[in-house]
């Protein structure tokens, strides 16, 4: 009878630990995210530590209450990341890709030892690069038609240098390079009238001479 007793009791002991328990987990992770936002962040190399208000975090999904938080990682021998964000009750999840770049050889040499993690960091490289190129393409449709070459100057994009760029925003300037100063205004007019963009929208960086819009006086005439 003690043995049967004893029988039972281990049957329902693996049953608590294979059904009961599981239930109780997925119950409490549930109930903790109530009220909640979720975020996803991911890290490259996958090996440093992140951090969320100061709490440490595991890459994925993360969830946080609305309002200002901030978002770290670290990694020995790699610059650390250090963000703040907003969240609100948004049912779009945002999504944080974090790259880590080395700041010295010793963090040079944990890339080149663990091809994997190199391997990591290129992925998330090219995914950003991407997403970039799709971003500048939608803000700006005129890139399909540069480089603009006329008889004396040239028109190409690069990066901004005085625009101010908002958190996950991405700006970009035009450089204007000319062969003889009396070709700036025909650059300008050709970006408005060819391109479809008011000089007054984009910045404008002249490679060679002042910026005509920008140079007052006998500045211009001098360059």
């Amino acid at each position: 009878m003690m043995n049967l007793w004893t029988f039972n009791k281990k049957i329902l002991l693996l049953v608590l630990i294979l059904f009961v328990l599981p239930l109780l987990i997925v119950a409490f992770s549930s109930l903790s995210k109530i009220g909640k936002v979720g975020i996803t962040v991911n890290v490259a190399p996958s090996t440093a530590k992140l951090y969320v208000d100061a709490r440490k975090v595991s890459p994925g999904d993360v969830y946080v209450r609305s309002g200002h938080h901030r978002l770290e990682a670290k990694l020995d021998g790699f610059n650390a990341y250090s963000k703040e964000f907003d969240t609100d009750n948004s049912p779009k999840k945002v999504v944080y890709d974090v790259l880590l770049s080395p700041k010295n050889t010793y963090g040079q040499s944990i890339l080149d030892d663990n091809p994997k993690l190199q391997q990591e960091r290129e992925n998330m490289g090219g995914a950003k690069f991407s997403q970039n190129s799709q971003a500048l393409n939608v803000k700006y449709p005129f890139l399909k038609d540069l480089p603009l070459e006329g008889q004396r100057f040239t028109v190409n994009y690069g990066d901004a240098v005085e625009s101010k760029i908002k958190d996950g925003d991405v700006a970009i300037a035009l450089y204007v390079s000319v062969t003889d100063p009396s070709e700036k205004r025909n650059a300008i007019r050709s970006i408005t009238e060819q391109l479809g963009v008011e000089p007054s929208d984009i910045e404008i960086i002249f490679t060679d001479y002042f910026n005509p819009i920008t140079v007052k006086g006998n500045n211009e005439s001098s360059n």
